[in-house]
């Protein structure tokens, strides 16, 4: 097996990386992809469904709540089936050294009931990914329930697990606690 570390440094790290995809995807050939994930996170928001549906399927606010997702330049709106839009998301998988993984998803609703249930699934070269959010009526307020499953592809089937997991997972618990205080905020 031949060693992938060639120094230290963010150069580094990128070529390590670089080296070691290619070296998977030559030893290694597969025509599944290698890594499936699922996470549920769930939030009590004191606010009611239809404002809490309202604001998290407008993809011009996920910035505002979601740590990843970077702002847009263009209105975008998600609340029918059918409906595509794009997010740009920004994962910084190790805080000292700054290396990040920078796509664009281009997402499609694939579900939508009205301040019940939405669902979106994203597609590209590196992930495929479903997105679900439940809305489910509380005496004061809503219990918001979001579900997350993802498949990685090519290079980053070596780096997700390593890197970028349990950052995804501290992203979303984070998120939801800025939906909730975001939506609490605006209804208040």
């Amino acid at each position: 097996m031949q060693a992938f570390v060639t120094g230290y440094g963010p150069g580094a790290v990128r070529q390590t990386l670089l080296r070691a995809a290619a070296y998977f995807n030559l030893k290694h050939r597969r025509t599944k992809p290698m890594s499936t994930q699922h996470f549920v996170n769930e939030v009590q928001i004191n606010c009611d469904p239809e404002s809490v549906f309202e604001y998290v399927t407008n993809p011009d606010r996920w910035h505002e709540w979601y740590p990843s997702s970077q702002p847009s330049d263009k209105e975008q709106r998600a609340s029918e089936v059918g409906q595509k839009f794009e997010i740009v998301t920004v994962q910084k998988p190790i805080k000292l050294i700054p290396f990040t993984i920078k796509k664009t998803l281009t997402y499609t609703v694939s579900k939508s009931e009205h301040a019940r249930s939405w669902e979106i699934n994203a597609t590209s070269d590196l992930v495929d990914s479903t997105t679900s959010y439940t809305l489910t009526p509380l005496a004061n307020g809503t219990s918001f329930k979001r579900e997350f499953r993802y498949v990685t592809k090519s290079w980053l089937t070596i780096v997700e697990p390593i890197l970028l997991r349990k950052s995804i997972i501290a992203q979303a618990r984070a998120g939801l606690n800025n939906l909730k205080a975001m939506v609490e905020s605006k209804s208040a």
